[in-house]
C-alpha cells in the first residue's frame, strides 16, 4: 500500500491566528479535476470550477513530489493538486501597495492575482545583464538596490540584475512551462501567485559575464559572498537558502534576493512550517 505524507501547516506567519491557519484554497484555473487519490491516475470524482473554494490538508505524493489537497465531502476524502489552486493570506488583501516587507508570500501563501504596484520603475540598464530589457522595481526597492550596487563596485565587485517584477500572468506562463517540461511535482518554479518576483521588491542576480545564471555555483562567486557580508544593511536577504526551506517551501536559491525595507526591519517573513510526517 503507497504511504502519502502529510504537511500540517502551522501558521506562524505576522500576525497568525486561527482564522488565517482556517483561510481555504480557490480554484485558480477555470477548472480542476477531483481524484481519489493525490495521484493523477487515480479515478476522477468530478470537477471543481474556477473561484470555488475548498478547505483540508496538503498531502505529498513521494513517487512525483506533487502536493495535493485533501478535503471531505459527503462522508469521503477527495483531492485536488495544488497546482490549479491559490490561497491568498489576508494580510495580502489589504487595498494599494502593499507595505515593503511585510508581503508573506511561500509556498502556501500567495499574493492576490491582480497585484501589480503602482510604484514601479525600470532599473538603470547599466545595472542590468540584458540592457536590451527593461527590468522594473518598485522605486524605493530599486533606489536601494542601486546604492548597494555602487558599494559593491566600490569594492571592486560587479553585480548585475537578470531578472526582477514579474506579473502574475508571467509567472503562470513560466509555471506551466516548467509542468510541461518537469513534471506536475516540479520544484524549480513558483506557481503564479507564490512568486516573489510579483512584489516588485525581488530580484535574481548574476556576475556580469552571466556564467552562474540562476544556478547554485553562483554561491560560490565573489558577488555573493560580498552581498552575503552587506547586503543586510541595506534592506536586502537572501530569501531561500538552506536554513529556511521548511518555512518556504522552496530549495536554496542563492540568486534570489528580497528587499525587505530599512535595515532594521529586513527580517525574513515565516508564514508557513511544514512538519512532514507518514499517515
Amino acid at each position: 500500500m503507497r504511504q502519502f505524507f502529510a504537511l500540517s501547516l502551522a501558521a506562524v506567519a505576522l500576525g497568525a491566528t486561527a482564522q488565517v491557519a482556517e483561510v481555504p484554497w480557490t480554484v485558480r484555473e477555470e477548472r480542476t479535476p477531483i481524484h481519489a487519490d493525490p495521484d493523477r491516475t487515480s479515478p476522477q470524482r468530478g470537477e471543481l470550477l474556477q473561484g470555488e473554494a475548498v478547505s483540508g490538508e496538503i498531502v505529498r505524493n513521494p513517487e512525483t513530489d506533487e502536493e495535493w489537497l485533501a478535503f471531505a465531502s459527503s462522508g469521503e476524502t477527495w483531492h485536488v493538486t495544488t497546482n490549479d489552486l491559490i490561497r491568498v493570506h489576508p494580510v495580502n488583501l489589504a487595498e494599494g501597495d502593499l507595505p515593503i516587507g511585510e508581503e508573506i508570500v511561500t509556498r502556501w501563501w500567495a499574493l492576490r492575482p491582480d497585484y501589480e504596484p503602482s510604484d514601479l520603475v525600470g532599473i538603470p540598464p547599466a545595472w542590468c545583464s540584458d540592457a536590451d530589457r527593461e527590468h522594473r522595481l518598485r522605486l524605493e526597492s530599486m533606489e536601494s538596490l542601486v546604492a548597494m550596487f555602487q558599494a559593491a563596485r566600490r569594492d571592486g565587485v560587479e553585480i548585475r540584475v537578470t531578472s526582477a517584477y514579474r506579473s502574475f500572468e508571467s509567472q503562470r506562463r513560466n509555471f506551466r512551462n516548467a509542468v510541461r517540461r518537469l513534471g506536475p511535482g516540479e520544484r524549480q518554479v513558483a506557481r503564479p501567485g507564490h512568486s516573489e518576483h510579483q512584489l516588485g521588491t525581488t530580484v535574481d542576480l548574476v556576475d556580469p559575464e552571466g556564467r552562474h545564471v540562476l544556478e547554485l555555483s553562483f554561491g560560490t562567486t565573489p558577488q555573493w559572498r560580498w552581498l552575503n557580508e552587506h547586503a543586510a544593511s541595506f534592506g536586502w536577504r537572501q530569501s531561500y537558502t538552506e536554513a529556511n526551506t521548511a518555512e518556504t517551501g522552496y530549495d536554496p536559491e542563492p540568486w534570489h534576493f528580497r528587499h525587505f525595507g530599512q535595515p532594521a526591519t529586513a527580517e525574513a517573513v515565516s508564514s508557513a512550517s511544514p512538519e512532514i510526517a507518514s499517515d
